[in-house]
């Protein structure tokens, strides 16, 4: 057994009327737990590249994302001065929990 990029493997699922979405995964003794929302799920399946299969194309497809993030967050923080004083967090949707 192995890692294998772009998948989870999952012994279940459950989804919640509040369209919440818990993950459940269970590897010998220990079990963690994702949670999201459908449609967060939804727009990750959706908009998450195809692995390009060689570890050089994967660190330059990772370096692309984080840049393109990082300008994402430095335009939030300007908008977010622009707000008239009210400041903005960022809320994690996803949340793992280990031991």
């Amino acid at each position: 057994m192995g890692d294998v990029s772009n998948v989870v493997f999952c012994n279940g699922a459950i989804a919640r009327p509040t369209r919440f979405v818990h993950l459940l995964r269970v590897l010998r003794y220990r079990m963690h737990v994702a949670a999201t929302t459908l449609e967060r799920m939804v727009d990750y399946c959706q908009n998450t590249p195809e692995d390009p299969l060689t570890s050089s194309a994967c660190v330059r497809q990772r370096i692309a994302l984080i840049e393109k993030n990082l300008e994402f967050l430095k335009k939030a923080k300007t908008r977010s001065r622009q707000d008239a004083g009210v400041g903005r967090g960022f809320i994690v949707e996803a949340r793992l929990s280990a031991p």
